[in-house]
């Protein structure tokens, strides 16, 4: 039987395994980052090696879709914990980021939504408000 070496790239919080033979590159990375697949795209940074300022703008891009795009509260937390973020820090990068996306125009993630744990709608600044409240860090 074929004994099969494992990478790991470690990030404060983050541990990736890849098989030797699954040997990122940085195409994958570009395919990753084509998919809008920012998660993967900062797994994939890690073990490519890349500084660690690139690694946490795929973070931030990361959880920037998951609160904007897919309004998932709980996903945003579980990322920004693994990540390393504190709460202050990740609800001044969201709410600048709002303002920078509003500025160039880029309303349709941040206009209101249906958020089916509450039952209301929100505006995105809304919902970061209303769930970074609730967050403990």
């Amino acid at each position: 039987m074929e004994k099969s070496c494992i990478h790991i790239a470690l990030l404060p919080n983050i541990c990736v395994k890849f098989k030797m033979n699954d040997e990122p590159h940085d195409n994958d990375l570009q395919f990753e980052i084509g998919r809008k697949n920012f998660v993967r795209a900062a797994q994939i940074a890690a073990l490519l090696g890349l500084t660690a300022d690139k690694i946490r703008d795929l973070q931030l891009e990361a959880i920037w879709r998951m609160a904007a795009i897919n309004r998932n509260a709980p996903g945003v937390k579980h990322l920004a914990q693994e990540y390393g973020f504190k709460k202050e820090y990740l609800k001044k990068y969201l709410d600048d980021r709002a303002n920078r996306e509003i500025n160039n125009g880029n309303i349709k993630a941040l206009s209101t939504c249906f958020d089916i744990t509450t039952g209301k709608y929100f505006d995105f600044k809304e919902w970061l408000e209303f769930y970074t409240g609730k967050w403990k860090d």
